[in-house]
């Protein structure tokens, strides 16, 4: 189960978000976080030249993905920090090839990204329906 995050495509964004964040500390001469922020450059450029639809398919058990419909939104808690990374659209976009690959898609109505995990009264029921009817 992943929530929030794009599965199958915007490791771009996230590669330019992760760079930036690493050249900022650098010239803040924050290298020990600099260092920390290095690991995630390696991780989205190896991402940009996969494929992982495969492996993907592959996966038992539930495979459920949720997002918040405002989730990369401007009005999204989250989007000073990720700069605007439109986690909902990118979901949105790829809900159709997910679903082929085997995966639940939910949207979470107007929630954000930290919506989406304290609102648990809203995003729990459905999360836990959908577990329920993979098996678990």
């Amino acid at each position: 189960m992943v929530g929030g995050f794009p599965l199958l495509s915007g490791g771009d964004y996230w590669l330019g978000y992760v760079e930036g964040a690493r050249a900022g500390l650098l010239t803040a001469g924050m290298t020990e976080k600099a260092a920390e922020h290095w690991l995630g450059v390696l991780m989205y450029r190896e991402w940009l030249g996969r494929d992982d639809s495969e492996a993907l398919a592959k996966k038992t058990g539930p495979k459920v993905t949720w997002f918040g419909s405002e989730d990369g939104a401007p009005s999204c808690r989250m989007f000073d920090l990720v700069g605007g990374s439109a986690i909902a659209r990118r979901n949105r976009a790829d809900t159709a090839r997910l679903e082929e690959l085997g995966f639940g898609v939910l949207e979470f109505e107007g929630l954000d990204h930290i919506g989406g995990l304290a609102d648990m009264d809203a995003v729990g029921p459905r999360l836990n329906a959908a577990l329920a009817a993979a098996g678990w």
